[in-house]
């Protein structure tokens, strides 16, 4: 397999992203997102683990709904925050 040569970066731009990801994916889960219930997502969740099954696209439109301010703007910016 090729590798890309690109590392993972971890500035304060990332952890933004990374925050922001995991605070609408959580509002989500809490049914705090309005007109969440459009957006193709399938969540499993216990007391430990929360599984989340989607397209890198759709948590692009998550964030969106979430806050516009910090949100994702592209698949990209969610790959690097969920690396």
């Amino acid at each position: 397999m090729k590798q890309s040569g690109k590392r993972p970066t971890y500035g304060p731009k990332v952890k933004r992203r990374v925050k922001h990801l995991l605070e609408a994916l959580l509002a989500f889960v809490n049914d705090e997102i309005e007109d969440g219930d459009t957006l193709d997502i399938t969540v499993r969740k216990n007391e430990q683990e929360l599984i989340v099954r989607t397209k890198l696209r759709v948590l692009v439109e998550l964030t969106g709904k979430y806050q516009d301010e910090g949100k994702l703007t592209t698949t990209g910016q969610v790959r690097e925050a969920l690396n």
